[in-house]
């Protein structure tokens, strides 16, 4: 229906001067010759063609073509499914009504859906970083296409992924040593932060589960070290989680015995050599380098001299990031994070 410019042809009729044709319900066209062009409306129904050849004598037997036709397609009604989904959602199923005299069905997705369906009804999967937009869908026959219907989808993020955490206490915290401050630059699409620790003896000041970018650690007598960490969580799961941060507990009062100590780590942030100097004598010490995951890299024990220690240290075998320093002996414990730009 609605189709134009139709050409039928039947082979000269011997002895005809001239032609006649009768056309189906709803369909146009005149012609006296052996070819004719139709038109058919969008009423026009199945029939037959007819074609019979004239002269002086009257009309010959005629010829017919059954002509079928094809219904346009129906527009596509409302699509029903879920129209708020998290990237990494699967399985979501969508459905339209039966589109009227459609033999075929044509769906497009936003960016970062996937699913194919020639049917009315579509399983989407949304990918980790599928996006907003349109879910539409049409009919399709041999007569073309209908009109479109669409659905508009929000895909909900989940949280970036945890950036560096930080504490004013330098890494360093005493047993019994209380309200220490950690923190963490704020997540992105993260509606609260779920903390964890790896040691024993630390205690999350109003649980664990945060609904700011901070947390605040009670440590025990018996605290141990470990490796703090947070990461995301909104309505759609958990993101990344942030990287191993080292917490070192002390058995004693390390600020105290740190200070008396007077060590000083310098350049830092450094391309290469740090040195490690203080004016104590006499003194033997440990000296462990950590990476941000908490493992020790390298190791050894000096001092023990009539001169104050001064020593030096090349990290320029090592990558550009976030390092530890902790030095310790029987009396004390130092840690100091070291930056290699």
């Amino acid at each position: 229906q609605g189709q134009t410019g139709v050409t039928y042809n039947i082979p000269v009729i011997t002895n005809a001067t001239s032609y006649s044709w009768t056309l189906p319900v709803g369909a146009i066209g005149t012609s006296t010759t052996n070819s004719i062009v139709v038109d058919f409306t969008n009423s026009a129904v199945s029939g037959n063609i007819v074609v019979k050849g004239n002269n002086a004598c009257g009309s010959g037997d005629s010829s017919l073509l059954a002509v079928t036709i094809d219904q346009p397609v129906g527009t596509a009604g409302a699509i029903t499914g879920l129209t708020s989904v998290c990237q990494g959602q699967t399985a979501v199923i969508y459905n339209v009504p039966t589109i009227t005299n459609a033999t075929s069905y044509v769906w497009s997705l936003p960016t970062g859906a996937t699913g194919t369906s020639a049917t009315n009804s579509i399983t989407i999967d949304y990918s980790s970083t599928a996006v907003s937009g349109n879910i539409v869908v049409k009919g399709s026959n041999s007569c073309g296409t209908g009109d479109s219907s669409l659905l508009t989808i929000t895909v909900n993020p989940l949280p970036a992924a945890a950036g560096t955490i930080i504490s004013i206490n330098n890494d360093s915290v005493s047993i019994s040593e209380n309200n220490v401050l950690y923190s963490v630059p704020n997540i992105a699409n993260a509606t609260s932060y779920i903390w964890a620790y790896s040691g024993t003896g630390a205690t999350f000041i109003g649980g664990n589960t945060t609904t700011t970018d901070s947390v605040r650690i009670n440590f025990s007598a018996a605290a141990t070290s470990g490796n703090l960490t947070v990461m995301g969580h909104n309505a759609c799961g958990d993101g990344v989680v942030s990287v191993n941060y080292p917490v070192w507990v002390s058995p004693v009062g390390i600020g105290e015995l740190s200070n008396a100590m007077n060590f000083r780590i310098y350049p830092n942030p450094t391309k290469g050599k740090i040195t490690i100097e203080t004016d104590v004598m006499h003194e033997k010490y440990e000296i462990h380098l950590y990476n941000l995951q908490g493992q020790m890299i390298d190791s050894e024990v000096i001092g023990n001299s009539n001169n104050p220690l001064i020593k030096e240290i090349n990290l320029k075998t090592f990558p550009k990031g976030i390092y530890f320093i902790k030095i310790k002996n029987d009396k004390f414990v130092k840690v100091e994070k070291v930056i290699l730009q």
